[in-house]
């Protein structure tokens, strides 16, 4: 039914008419309903839930040889992330539950495993170096220029654990169609009252709310 609305609401009347073959109760409730919802407004909040998991390295050194070799990998540990009421309420009215619109928490780990093998290549590449570097150093500067090379090639070898810190772990959404005038609503925020707001609702406009940790 969504999707016959949005054909409805695009104006697309011969995908419309191929519809209608089939599900043509489906196309007159989206016609009726599309009328209906011209004559409303809408309020739509953007709940900013959480804050995203940060990249930590995890580290281990293994003896190499006359060397020793630290490897430095990022990872996002796996934490999860609870969400309480969240939504807004109209006076005199029900709460409207929000939906969980996006979770930034899987697309910072879905990120960051996509990039994995690139990482273990260029660590690969860097230690190699590194290695060449520190039996330069025992050549020619002795046991004690190798062992400072070998100190510094395994102090320096970290992860880039660079994030986005000030993002939220998960946006939700939550909306709701108003006919039009004056509203006093209520913005609720992972189980807490974040704000209360009076709006006006005009027909064929959306109003627009954001909370945040």
């Amino acid at each position: 039914l969504n999707l016959i609305y949005l054909l409805v609401k695009r104006k697309r009347a011969h995908q419309l008419q191929e519809y209608a073959k089939e599900y043509p109760r489906f196309v007159t409730d989206a016609k009726a309903k599309a009328a209906e919802w011209e004559q409303m407004g809408e309020v739509i909040v953007i709940h900013e839930v959480g804050q995203i998991a940060y990249k930590v390295a995890s580290e281990f050194v293994i003896p190499f040889g006359r060397e020793i070799l630290r490897f430095s990998f990022p990872i996002i540990p796996r934490t999860g992330v609870s969400v309480s009421s969240t939504g807004f309420s109209i006076a005199g009215g029900s709460f409207i539950d929000g939906d969980p619109a996006q979770d930034l928490n899987g697309i910072a780990h879905a990120s960051l495993e996509a990039r994995r093998g690139r990482i273990i290549l260029k660590t690969g590449a860097r230690m190699l170096a590194k290695g060449q570097m520190t039996e330069l150093a025992y050549k020619q500067l002795g046991p004690i220029g190798g062992i400072a090379a070998n100190v510094y090639s395994a102090v320096s070898e970290t992860a880039d654990t660079r994030s986005w810190t000030l993002l939220p772990a998960q946006i939700w959404v939550s909306r709701q169609r108003l006919k039009p005038g004056e509203y006093d609503i209520s913005l609720k925020h992972d189980g807490r009252v974040f704000d209360h707001q009076k709006v006006k609702v005009v027909a064929g406009q959306k109003v627009f709310f954001r909370t945040k940790n």
